[in-house]
């Protein structure tokens, strides 16, 4: 059983294509790492993740920030 969460990072494809567009780490706030570890301990798919002030590293060039 997992209790923390430290220095999360996730790999970001497109959904259609499976393009791979950049690889990111991100800020883990109460609600995200709460989220993360309902995946790892349980299999749980929570409703939805927001990851905000994301920095991509070696994006791909076709990748458009929304």
């Amino acid at each position: 059983m997992f209790e923390k969460v430290d220095t999360p990072r996730i790999n970001i494809y497109d959904s259609k294509t499976n393009e791979y567009y950049g690889r990111a780490n991100f800020p883990v706030t109460t609600d995200v790492e709460d989220s993360l570890l309902q995946i790892v301990n349980y299999g749980r798919t929570p409703e939805q993740i927001i990851l905000q002030d994301i920095t991509f590293l070696s994006a791909s060039s076709k990748f458009v920030p929304p």
